[in-house]
């Protein structure tokens, strides 16, 4: 009965933590409900968690555990001499705290393969949730109308949950012959979301996953399947930048980005602020290179964050918060490329994730954000259950 009870239980847990996942990806800072449900949703997860840590009491101690808690102590310390208001501190510190809590119940709450397909299903489903609520919400002909320009949120972080969805369902479609139906409709459901929201970093984020999983699944002798169905891939979605006028918002956000490598000087407003905000970022951590300005500082110095997840942390705490933080990512790609991944579904999705947590960082702050959490601390779990597997 006893051990009945705590199946339950777990199950209960899990299925929170996959709702949670997908209400925080559909409703938070996106204004699409005027009731606070991801912060409802974060709540609920939390106080559940809280009664089945108790009951189970198996608190297994993990080295990510350290990590993040020595990370969180760099950034919580910066806050004493950081000069950004008390107000603006206290909603990133506390975004980031509540990541870490929720990044500790995963890595407590998985335990089997069963529990990571769980969670891999609530990314997928998280993209679909999002964008067919973005659909009902705009109306699919005002968004065509729109021409690829929509602007709600923080439409790239967005967009890149959507980009992590399309490329977890491509995983599942190769791998799995049985999911392959759901897969691909939720491809088609997410595909438009991305086009629509003008985002050109999600586009190359869903890029870099399918090629990066592409490359990695399987033995060398489909090297020319690969490099030909990426080629496809790739060209449709050139093809569908080209020729929709509903996606003209992207085409021109990619034109735009060429000039810019190309060394042309009619850049946009937006793409000259970055770079200023990149440049005065990376100044400010030669100033105090070891402990950086003070955390957040940036909305101090700049007036915004940096847009760029590796200058925020340089310069607001130093090389101490930056090599705390990313010490956690650089461990599991290295402890993923100890293993032979070819014939492992979970190990090369894991390497996959890597690699788009990695490039979305050169374009968004992502250290505080709880979606960001959730796929390194599948990640870890991934590695945890397939070395036990072996």
């Amino acid at each position: 009965m006893g051990k009945s009870i705590k199946l339950s239980m777990h199950t209960m847990m899990l299925g929170i933590i996959a709702l949670c996942v997908i209400l925080t990806v559909t409703y938070e800072g996106t204004g699409l409900s005027s009731l606070p449900i991801a912060s409802v949703a974060i709540y609920i997860c939390f106080a559940v968690g809280l009664l089945y840590t108790f009951l189970n009491r198996t608190i297994k101690l993990h080295w990510s555990y350290y990590a993040l808690l020595f990370f969180g102590i760099c950034l919580s310390v910066s806050m004493l001499y950081s000069p950004t208001s008390k107000e603006i501190q206290g909603i990133y510190i506390y975004r980031f705290w509540t990541s870490a809590i929720f990044f500790f119940l995963v890595c407590n709450v998985v335990r089997a393969r069963r529990d990571i397909n769980v969670l891999l299903m609530s990314i997928v489903v998280s993209g679909v949730v999002l964008s067919i609520t973005v659909y009902a919400e705009y109306g699919i002909s005002n968004l065509f109308a729109l021409e690829g320009r929509l602007i709600f949120g923080d439409i790239n972080m967005l967009a890149g949950y959507c980009a992590f969805s399309i490329v977890t369902a491509f995983a599942y479609c190769i791998s799995y012959q049985e999911k392959r139906i759901l897969a691909i409709i939720a491809i088609v459901t997410c595909i438009p979301m991305v086009m629509f929201s003008g985002s050109r970093k999600a586009v190359i984020l869903i890029t870099v996953g399918i090629i990066t999983f592409l490359f990695m699944y399987g033995n060398n002798k489909a090297l020319l399947k690969k490099i030909f169905i990426a080629a496809i891939l790739i060209g449709l979605l050139i093809i569908l930048i080209e020729r929709v006028p509903a996606f003209n918002g992207i085409r021109v956000h990619f034109e735009e980005m060429f000039n810019l490598f190309s060394g042309g000087d009619d850049l946009n407003v937006g793409d000259q602020n970055r770079i200023n905000f990149i440049e005065d970022g990376l100044v400010a951590f030669l100033e105090s290179p070891i402990c950086g300005k003070g955390f957040v500082s940036s909305y101090y110095y700049l007036g915004a964050y940096t847009h760029c997840n590796f200058v925020e942390l340089l310069m607001n705490n130093g090389i101490l918060g930056f090599a705390s933080y990313y010490f956690i990512r650089l461990k599991i790609i290295k402890d993923c490329a100890k293993i032979k991944v070819k014939d492992n579904f979970y190990f090369i999705l894991c390497l996959t994730f890597s690699a788009m947590m990695l490039f979305s960082d050169i374009g968004v702050v992502t250290f505080y954000n709880r979606y960001y959490m959730v796929i390194t601390a599948i990640c870890i779990k991934i590695l945890d259950v397939e070395r036990n597997n072996k």
